[in-house]
């Protein structure tokens, strides 16, 4: 296919006849729908080569416009071609089902909260006028898209499994279906429009929830709780004195804890109001983590992909129980929720575009620290569903940077930090330094 530029596009063509039925078949591309399914149900399937990669001409833009622009053009060529419907779909354009999308590449890829960050991220936030169906989970950031009408599915496992599991195959069928064959007696739009989950925090016996149908997210049920940050724990009640507690920035770490009286659920989104300061540098990056630690004391995680046999899944527990080779197993464990911030941009919040837990920021004002004066900073932390059992320790952690993705030759945040970091308690009453926390 030739774009207006001249430049061509190389792409993989599989029509209805002749697939084999195999699930997997090996047609499918890296993240891509399988031609074995989609073909078997009379739909074609086609995997087109960016700009400037494999074998199609050209030089790769990436995330600019350009890309945009391109993928506008082989999105028009292919609604004209003789064997279509005149329906295109992404997995389109008469319909979207985008499974771990990925936008808004400054502030959720490559500089959350404006700290660069040149790793691995992911995240979905856009606003879309066709008819929507979103799958997300929690171990990758999710931000419900404004669509209308839209379905959102937040399963409890990883991308890759959950994108081929003979449910979700099936499930985008349906969606598909209905918008671009006009299959309206599949009954597509009594489908819940919110399907959640929340993980149990630990390995073995206890199930997480899966597909529990809500009528919209954040969950309109959602009592958001302030536990507010005294010296070295966190309370329901606010300070009565003023403190604070500081922290090398570069090899240290402050922690709260909480111990929670009764089990609960929090599912939503989190956000750290902090009152910060800092005496030997004019700038100062905050990373937010929630750790959750039973009454054996070891930190519970989850694991997004589940193991193939019982060997794999006791080997990982016991890493996971032990802390033992993190460095090498980074990806295969989730902790919780966890945010960042560059303080330096924390006058730029947007009063009007902020929601509850939600900040917004324009990152388009950057104004340096006075050593040693106070700044409140509200830090979003990604969305995440989870259940805290009775007793359990919940630990609200601050550090030199946050622990995603323990790989090899994964860059890590580039960070602006120098000296001693400071968080302020009991500064100002109701707005001292806490978390909220979204009880369900």
């Amino acid at each position: 296919m030739a774009l207006n530029d001249g430049t061509q596009l190389y792409l993989y063509l599989f029509l209805p006849a002749g697939v084999p039925l195999d699930r997997l078949s090996g047609l499918e591309i890296f993240e891509g729908p399988d031609p074995a399914f989609w073909c078997a149900n009379d739909y074609a399937v086609v995997h087109v080569e960016v700009r400037g990669t494999r074998y199609s001409d050209g030089i790769l833009p990436v995330f600019g416009y350009q890309e945009a622009e391109y993928g506008a053009e082989f999105v028009t060529w292919l609604s004209k071609q003789q064997w279509r419907n005149g329906k295109v779909a992404l997995t389109g354009l008469a319909a979207l089902a985008p499974w771990e999308g990925f936008c808004d590449a400054y502030q959720r890829h490559f500089a959350q909260g404006g700290i660069p960050f040149p790793g691995y991220h992911h995240n979905i936030k856009e606003w879309i006028i066709v008819p929507t169906y979103t799958v997300a989970s929690w171990t990758n950031p999710v931000h419900t898209p404004e669509s209308t009408p839209k379905w959102l599915r937040v399963h409890n496992g990883m991308e890759w499994p959950d994108y081929y599991d003979y449910n979700s195959t099936r499930d985008s069928l349906r969606f598909f279906d209905y918008y671009l064959k006009r299959k309206v007696e599949n009954d597509w739009t009594v489908t819940r429009r919110v399907r959640l989950s929340a993980f149990s925090p630990r390995l073995d016996s206890l199930p997480d929830t899966v597909n529990r149908a809500e009528v919209d997210f954040p969950l309109p049920r959602t009592r958001y709780t302030k536990y507010f940050l005294h010296d070295h724990n966190l309370s329901l009640a606010p300070p009565t004195t003023k403190g604070s507690m500081s922290y090398d920035s570069g090899s240290g770490a402050a922690v709260f804890e909480f111990q929670m009286p009764v089990g609960c659920e929090t599912t939503g989104y989190f956000m750290a109001h902090l009152v910060v300061s800092t005496v030997d540098h004019d700038e100062m990056d905050m990373f937010v983590r929630i750790d959750q630690f039973l009454q054996d004391k070891y930190r519970k995680g989850n694991i997004p992909v589940q193991p193939p046999n019982a060997v794999m899944k006791g080997f990982l527990k016991f890493c996971h129980d032990w802390g033992v080779g993190m460095n090498h197993l980074g990806t295969a464990f989730n902790w919780g929720p966890d945010g960042q911030m560059r303080g330096s941009f924390a006058l730029g919040k947007s009063e009007e575009l902020s929601k509850i837990a939600e900040p917004y920021y324009t990152y388009d004002k950057k104004i340096p620290f006075n050593k040693g004066d106070g700044r409140a900073l509200d830090i979003a932390l990604r969305p995440y569903g989870m259940y805290i059992q009775v007793s359990s320790i919940v630990n609200l952690i601050f550090r030199k940077a946050l622990e995603r993705f323990q790989l090899a030759n994964i860059e890590p945040h580039l960070t602006d930090n120098k000296g001693m970091h400071a968080i302020h308690v009991g500064w100002r009453g109701q707005d001292s330094s806490y978390i909220l926390v979204p009880h369900v």
